[in-house]
């Protein structure tokens, strides 16, 4: 081993065993007061969306009180170790400041106790995630969805307050979405862009799961083409009763099940449900739900009994929405066609603007949008500028609100619409710009019509 090498590997050896002989789980810090209220608080905002019976609530705290039990055993078998530790860091520290190799014997003693304490964490690693196991069978799909996207928060969402997001985040779990983007996905746009979306995919895939090699990419690349295959080659009636399956079938890693160290990792779950905080707070939040029934919900019930109330009153302000959507529509596209009203080639305003106004009383949204891009193409044979130029890109996102998939999230961005839809709102020559849109528009518009 040379100088460097030798340096290096003593160093971080050191900060491993430091992180592990230091291990704490936040009781005996004089300062993580605050730190403790704010993660009750988060827990509480949780538990609030999750509307968990009585029998869920029970078990949980069970499962919670062992994996305490687990926390508390892997600190105690440390503090066992912990005055071996501080003399073997002691002498691998002291022996850093001598001639390069004195500190080989100090090096392997330290590795020894290094090896002890990863050991005793992985058997407890392993022991959690099983509890972990238990906790998520208790719990409905559309609860651990709702666990699996919450994120430690002083303020909730607003569709974790909403009731009847219990009843449906498990319909409208991610894999679910991936797999109907799949399916509906316009052949041309496919062809040109699926296979940076399964990038993507793939890409998250990574992030979940670790690391992975370039043969195993490709292997996983390969796989997930296979899948995407089959997916679009069905037809609306076929993929609708093998949609939850094949939505599965693109967890081809489950990151719940992945190997850490040779042991398994742990998620959410136990972070929040079964977390030293959750012991302590589940009785409480018992006791809470008993006296406020909204907290709660019994066997029998699907849902909250106001979700009927919730669903129409979300039905209203979408119906409101799409008016005033339509409204502004017309109002630009009058505006367009007043600025070209010299030119023979255009039906006049009445004409022009009739087939928009019927799709807006007949509230068809898909039909409305698509004949605005008609529209939209009519006026750009005559002249492009950068008006055009910017109520394409207004009528673009309005396109793909209407498909509800994220096809213009600047941070999901699927196939790279949103990037190439950034450059070409920003594009000098409005020529181009609208040509590239209308292209765009025509990409998304096959979203808009039912697949067969």
């Amino acid at each position: 081993m040379n100088r460097n090498s030798s340096y290096i590997f003593s160093v971080v050896l050191c900060c491993m065993i430091i992180g592990s002989a230091t291990l704490s789980y936040g009781k005996n810090r004089p300062d993580n007061e605050i730190a403790e209220i704010r993660e009750e608080i988060s827990l509480l905002n949780l538990l609030r969306g999750l509307y968990l019976s009585a029998d869920q609530i029970n078990q949980l705290s069970v499962l919670a009180g062992k994996a305490q039990e687990i926390r508390d055993s892997e600190q105690d078998e440390v503090q066992k170790n912990r005055e071996l530790i501080i003399s073997a860091l002691s002498d691998l520290r002291n022996t850093l400041y001598l001639a390069p190799g004195s500190e080989e014997a100090a090096q392997k003693k330290a590795g020894k106790l290094e090896k002890v304490v990863k050991d005793i964490k992985g058997e407890n690693m392993d022991s959690l995630a099983a509890l972990e196991d238990q906790a998520a069978a208790i719990l409905s799909d559309a609860q651990l969805s709702i666990v699996e996207d919450f994120k430690p928060c002083l303020i909730p969402p607003k569709d974790l307050k909403n009731p009847v997001r219990v009843g449906q985040a498990g319909n409208d779990g991610i894999l679910i979405k991936t797999a109907e983007l799949i399916f509906l996905t316009p052949e041309n746009l496919w062809k040109t862009r699926g296979d940076k979306f399964l990038s993507k995919i793939l890409q998250k895939i990574e992030e979940e799961a670790g690391e992975m090699t370039a043969s195993g990419k490709e292997d996983l690349k390969t796989r997930l083409k296979k899948i995407s295959e089959q997916i679009r080659s069905l037809n609306k009636v076929d993929f609708e009763l093998q949609k939850s399956s094949l939505a599965k079938e693109l967890l081809i890693i489950n990151p719940k099940k992945a190997m850490k160290h040779g042991h398994r990792k742990t998620g959410k779950i136990l972070q929040f449900l079964l977390s030293d905080t959750a012991c302590s707070v589940l009785s409480k939040w018992k006791e809470c739900a008993d006296k406020i029934p909204q907290f709660s919900h019994s066997e029998s019930e699907e849902c909250p009994s106001y979700e009927e109330a919730a669903s129409l009153v979300e039905s209203a302000n979408k119906k409101d929405d799409f008016q005033n959507m339509g409204e502004n529509l017309i109002k630009q596209l009058t505006r367009l066609h007043k600025k070209r009203s010299g030119n023979s080639s255009l039906p006049q305003i009445n004409e022009f603007l009739a087939p928009v106004q019927k799709h807006l009383q007949q509230s068809d949204r898909a039909a409305l949008i698509t004949t605005v891009l008609d529209r939209l193409k009519l006026l750009a044979s005559v002249k492009c500028d950068p008006d055009l130029q910017k109520v394409c890109v207004n009528v673009l996102r309005r396109m793909a609100q209407a498909t509800k998939f994220p096809l213009l999230n600047p941070v999901q961005d699927p196939f790279g619409l949103n990037e190439e839809l950034s450059a070409l709102k920003d594009d000098p020559s409005p020529d181009t710009a609208c040509s590239g849109l209308l292209q765009m528009a025509e990409s998304i518009s096959g979203f808009l019509n039912t697949k067969n």
